[in-house]
């Protein structure tokens, strides 16, 4: 099984643009869907730090966040992203190394990771 994502939009073009920007190819576009070639995949299970036990919310919706270990250096994420006009986000120290916390153009925020050996 593979699992596809899907974030609903009403500007897919911008959409698309921000996520081209921090480092996703386009696998498929057509009107009002694009689709991005990821590298490979993981789906983890994570209780955020300060959580108070009420994670979950009862809209009826599966809520995810977004994190990934990037191909090339933060630095240069932030320099596209400012290219397309896009916020560049924050870099932080992190305790397995450093990570850009930015957020898309409706909001969503994600975590980029720096790529570490394992």
């Amino acid at each position: 099984m593979q699992l596809l994502p899907v974030l609903y939009t009403d500007d897919p073009e911008t959409l698309t643009r921000f996520y081209t920007a921090v480092g996703l190819s386009i696998a498929l576009e057509t009107p009002g869907w694009s689709e991005f070639a990821l590298t490979t995949g993981k789906m983890a299970l994570h209780k955020p730090v300060g959580s108070t036990g009420d994670v979950t919310r009862s809209t009826g919706y599966l809520e995810m966040g977004f994190a990934c270990e990037a191909d090339e250096n933060l630095e240069a994420i932030q320099v596209k992203l400012r290219a397309e006009g896009f916020d560049e986000g924050r870099i932080q120290p992190e305790p397995f190394g450093r990570s850009l916390d930015v957020s898309d153009p409706e909001g969503r925020r994600l975590q980029i990771n720096e790529a570490t050996d394992r």
